[in-house]
C-alpha cells in the first residue's frame, strides 16, 4: 500500500481492499466500520433494541428497557446474564415477581404517601412488586420531582424505602405528563449513547450526531473517525485527530500546554518587565 493509499485508508475510517479491474487498473474500496446516527435514527435504534430484547425474553418493553440500561445497552451482556441466572438479574435490576393483591371493590385501599382511601382499585398503582400501592396523583408528583432532579430518574425505585422494585418505562409513560415524558426520553437517549462502549457523540462544536461502531467487539481504541459534519476525531480520547501519535502522548502534550498557558497568565497578571 502506498503512502497516499494509506492516508486514504485511515482518513476514511475503514478497511482497505484492492481489486484488479480489466487486468490493469487497481480499484480500492474503502468501507467504513461505523455509522453516523442523526436525530430520529438514534431513537429508532434504541427502540429497536428494546423491542428485540422484549420479544426474545418475552418480557414487557419497560422491563427490557431497564435491563438494557442496567447492562449499558449491550444486548449480548443482557442475554448472557439473564440465561446464566434470571432470578439474580431480576433482583439486581429491580424486576421483582409481581405479587397478587385483592382487587375487590368493597375493600378500601390506602395510599402510602397521602394516606387517602380509595375504593376503586384502578386508582392505585404499584411497581413490579405489586405490593406497595400509591394513588395516581402521588405517582405523578413523585415521578415529576425525580425527572426534574436529573438523569437519576432512570434508576428510580418504588417509593417504599424498603422496596427495590424499579420504576420502568411503562409506568413512566402511563403516569407522567407529556413534558416529563419528553425529558425522560432525552435522559434515556443520552444514556443510550454515553453508557454504551460502541457509541459516542461527535466532538465537533454544535454537532449532535452520534458515531456507532457496527463491529461491537472491534479493536478500535485509537481509531480515527470522520463525522458527517466533517469533524475528525480519535475514537478513544475524543480529541482532535492525532494519527500517528498515541492518545497518551496527546494527553501529556495537552497537560503541558495548559501548564504553560497558566504560567503565562500568572506572569502577565503579577509581573512587569524591568524598566532597564
Amino acid at each position: 500500500m502506498s503512502s497516499d493509499e494509506e492516508d486514504s485508508y485511515y482518513n476514511s475510517g475503514g478497511s482497505y481492499e484492492a481489486e484488479q479491474s480489466d487486468g490493469s487498473e487497481i480499484v480500492s474500496r474503502l468501507q467504513k466500520d461505523y455509522t453516523i446516527l442523526k436525530g430520529e435514527e438514534i431513537s429508532q435504534r434504541q427502540n429497536d433494541d428494546i423491542s428485540t430484547v422484549s420479544n426474545f425474553l418475552s418480557i414487557s418493553r419497560g422491563a427490557a428497557c431497564s435491563l438494557l440500561r442496567h447492562y449499558d445497552w449491550s444486548m449480548d451482556t443482557v442475554y448472557d446474564h439473564w440465561f446464566a441466572d434470571e432470578n439474580r438479574v431480576r433482583e439486581s435490576v429491580g424486576l421483582l415477581p409481581k405479587q397478587s393483591t385483592s382487587n375487590s371493590s368493597y375493600f378500601k385501599l390506602s395510599c402510602n404517601i397521602c394516606f387517602d382511601d380509595f375504593s376503586n382499585p384502578t386508582s392505585m398503582i404499584s411497581t413490579s412488586c405489586g405490593v406497595h400501592l400509591f394513588c395516581t396523583n402521588c405517582w405523578e408528583t413523585y415521578i415529576h420531582v425525580s425527572i426534574n432532579d436529573g438523569p437519576g430518574c432512570l434508576t428510580l425505585r418504588c417509593p417504599e424505602p424498603s422496596c427495590n422494585a424499579v420504576v420502568d418505562l411503562d409506568l413512566i409513560n402511563s403516569v407522567a405528563s407529556s413534558e416529563d415524558k419528553e425529558k425522560y426520553q432525552k435522559y434515556l437517549q443520552r444514556s443510550y449513547v454515553e453508557d454504551s462502549r460502541k457509541r459516542k457523540w461527535c466532538s465537533g462544536p454544535g454537532c449532535d450526531f452520534v458515531v456507532q461502531y457496527d463491529d461491537a467487539g472491534g479493536g478500535f481504541s485509537s481509531y480515527e473517525v470522520t463525522c458527517d459534519c466533517s469533524n475528525k476525531f480519535c475514537w478513544n480520547c475524543v480529541e482532535e485527530s492525532h494519527r500517528p501519535v498515541d492518545c497518551e502522548t496527546v494527553k501529556e502534550w495537552n497537560k503541558k500546554n495548559i501548564s504553560e498557558a497558566e504560567s503565562t497568565t500568572w506572569i502577565l497578571a503579577y509581573t512587569k518587565p524591568c524598566p532597564k
